[in-house]
């Protein structure tokens, strides 16, 4: 891409590469005959030869022209901190949840990567999407995906659920940030909805629908953290306290119900970690033995690691609640030797 090109509503950022691509296929640029789609994907991004002829066959026969697929993090996998390792166990089991999301049709999100678009439909729309308040956006597949429900509706979406292969950030401090970046996009992409004529047109309930839904899985996610730290302060008191009252011979301080039910969210909640943490070794190249471990390490510190990542998103709704616009991105070191760069210049 030339250094000087820009767009004609200045995107800057990712969104400006996407569109030189998009402005050179309007110009016939690689034109195909037939049906034609675009298949989005990161730096490290693989799909093994299996995953590519499924999804081949799979865009021969849709009708859907956004679909979307899950992503597993095996690459340079024990690169990773354990840390980010036990993150990214929670991210297989966030695409079930955007399977959910595409077969719905209502795109409160899309991750840019495994991203399978027809191409006359991104060259309709394009990825010029501006700035808003001077700042470039941050999470432009999730403003594609607004556009395109707004002049299309939810009918163009769907899921052709092949798998893509990628690495989890090496650092705690890129996946911090990393996270921080998804909410903060998504945070602007809302701000830019209620400017947009079109999307004022929608029916009332369509947009409440839209943004509610998409607050409140930004509010959940943030008050995770919250959360966290509560139940690590609480647990062991509570724990200590229930030790007392069985050594007592007395009832336990909850309930049978209540005991149930806690016990009962615990086992969901490591139980996602465990499949999450499954999906992301399959592929791995590890044995069978160091894969239960690096399985059962997901889980064991799992509670901190949920603390760490709901805290980038509870950090990046604080800084657009207090008002701050600013947009510092810095892409996900790909490489060890990157990220430690990225660590010693302090971006």
């Amino acid at each position: 891409m030339p250094e000087d090109y820009r767009p004609p509503n200045g995107t800057l950022l990712k969104a400006r590469g996407l569109q030189y691509a998009v402005e050179q296929r309007r110009n016939t640029w690689n034109q195909k005959p037939g049906r034609t789609f675009i298949v989005h994907f990161d730096e490290e991004s693989v799909m093994v030869p299996g995953e590519m002829r499924k999804l081949i066959h799979g865009l021969s026969l849709t009708t859907k022209r956004i679909l979307e697929g899950p992503i597993y993090y095996p690459l340079d996998y024990m690169d990773a901190s354990p840390l980010c390792r036990a993150m990214e166990a929670n991210r297989p089991m966030g695409c079930y949840e955007c399977r959910h999301v595409m077969e719905s049709g209502a795109p409160l999100h899309l991750h840019g990567s495994n991203l399978v678009i027809e191409e006359s439909l991104e060259n309709e729309i394009g990825w010029d999407i501006g700035c808003l308040e001077g700042q470039p956006f941050i999470a432009e597949d999730y403003v594609f995906g607004m556009k395109a429900f707004i002049k299309y509706g939810k009918g163009v979406f769907g899921w052709h659920g092949c798998v893509m292969l990628e690495q989890p950030p090496f650092s705690v401090r890129s996946a911090f940030k990393q996270r921080y970046r998804w909410i903060f996009g998504v945070l602007q992409g809302l701000s830019a909805l209620n400017t947009n004529p079109m999307y004022l047109s929608l029916p009332r309930r369509t947009r409440l629908s839209l943004e509610w839904g998409t607050r409140y899985r930004l509010g959940t996610f943030a008050l995770g953290s919250v959360a966290g730290i509560l139940s690590a302060l609480v647990f062991p008191v509570f724990l200590s306290q229930a030790l007392d009252y069985l050594a007592a011979g007395r009832e336990a301080p909850l309930s049978a119900l209540g005991s149930a039910w806690l016990a009962f969210l615990g086992v969901m909640w490591l139980g996602a970690t465990f499949i999450g943490a499954w999906h992301n070794l399959a592929d791995s190249g590890l044995d069978r033995w160091n894969r239960a471990a690096e399985i059962a390490l997901a889980v064991l510190i799992a509670p901190v690691a949920g603390i760490v990542e709901s805290s980038a998103a509870l950090w990046a709704v604080k800084d657009w609640a207090l008002g701050k616009r600013e947009v510092a991105w810095v892409p996900t070191p790909k490489t060890k030797q990157a990220d430690l760069a990225t660590i010693g210049s302090g971006e």
